[in-house]
């Protein structure tokens, strides 16, 4: 079987990890796999695995931008497919609406389809973009044979109970690096400075600003904590955080922006932290919240049903919206060291129910089962 793997839109983040872990975990022989041929920008493809059986592929257009790229997708990527006897398509960003098939796709990104989530952004170019990736995203489904889905809770917001894109979808969750695991357990102390992280992009969903007007709170309470914020941000959100920042000129060191962080240093700031906050109010998967999970730290979690299905009861819920809530769930993690020490143990052993190999498994018998 020679499988392709379009790429071409994958530029940054989480659907990089994805695709370097689904091959880098893949055994090709158990799946009759004589070759797998990958579509995508050179930055990408010199991050992935190097193997005889896999072959990278960068038209010039790809290092180019978006627009670029969806038009290669969607014109030239069918015939290249074709010219390479490639027998299945893999696209991993539920754009492609091109001639080609059969065809999985998977579905990263919930913000599309919600309405709620979308207003946030006001009516500006994002908010436009989101809207249109719905559209495209739907028709995409609806081409496809098969669609990969992340949680239950994405599926269902995806495709609104449509029983044809149900009958050919599937739910098959990410996994995590296993370098943020950490066995030492540490118990909350009080007498000394408490480190509480967040790591996410700054933006409109992830409401870094009401965590930080948190903190502030229980500084004022005369708790000793500080809160350090990991992420690119996108500049409107970041604009709110810095203003709650700015009003709190007594206070203000004890929030730290620390901006993106190369991925190989990520495990040094779960390590070092007290304390993980994760106050997303739209996410397809938390990939960040299982390493915060291996990492061993109790978690303060915004109460989203897709980041329930991936934490059950080991973690504390808050309404993302309301600084006072999760003021008082980080309260209760300070103040009752046994509880945020029973709940990191929990969260570990929940995090060993998801791993890159099972989901690498679990991808591939899926692309076998549809192209036969």
């Amino acid at each position: 079987m020679v499988i392709g793997i379009d790429c071409s839109n994958i530029k940054a983040g989480g659907g990089i990890t994805h695709i370097k872990e689904l091959l880098g975990n893949l055994q090709p022989s158990l799946y009759d796999i004589e070759k797998i041929i990958i579509w995508g920008p050179s930055k990408t493809l010199k991050l992935l695995p190097n193997s005889n059986w896999l072959v990278k592929i960068t038209p010039k257009v790809l290092d180019k931008s978006f627009i670029h790229s969806y038009f290669w997708q969607n014109i030239f990527l069918s015939k290249e497919l074709k010219k390479r006897n490639c027998h299945i398509l893999f696209n991993l960003n539920s754009l492609f609406i091109g001639s080609f098939s059969p065809f999985v796709t998977i579905s990263q990104n919930l913000l599309p389809f919600d309405r709620t989530e979308k207003k946030r952004f006001g009516f500006n170019l994002t908010r436009l973009r989101y809207e249109f990736l719905k559209v495209l995203q739907l028709f995409c489904f609806k081409k496809a044979d098969g669609i990969i889905f992340l949680t239950k809770f994405a599926r269902e917001k995806a495709i609104n109970s449509n029983n044809k894109l149900l009958k050919k979808s599937v739910i098959i969750p990410h996994g995590f690096n296993r370098v943020f695991f950490n066995y030492n357990i540490k118990r909350i102390e009080k007498t000394k400075p408490i480190q509480i992280l967040y790591v996410s992009t700054i933006n409109m969903y992830k409401h870094q600003w009401n965590v930080a007007k948190a903190v502030f709170e229980l500084k004022k309470e005369g708790y000793d904590i500080k809160l350090n914020l990991i992420g690119a941000k996108y500049e409107p959100a970041y604009k709110k955080l810095i203003e709650v920042i700015t009003k709190e000129t007594e206070y203000s060191n004890c929030v730290n922006y620390l901006g993106p962080i190369k991925y190989e240093k990520l495990k040094n700031h779960y390590h070092s932290s007290d304390l993980f906050v994760f106050a997303s109010s739209c996410e397809t998967f938390g990939i960040i919240l299982l390493e915060a999970m291996a990492a061993g730290l109790p978690i303060a979690c915004a109460d989203n049903p897709s980041l329930k299905e991936t934490l059950g009861s080991s973690a504390v819920y808050f309404n993302p919206l309301d600084h006072k809530c999760i003021q008082a769930k980080i309260k209760q993690l300070i103040n009752d060291s046994e509880l945020s020490y029973n709940l990191a143990k929990a969260a570990q052993k929940r995090a060993e129910n998801f791993s890159w190999e099972k989901a690498s498994t679990e991808t591939f018998n899926f692309l076998n089962k549809i192209k036969l």
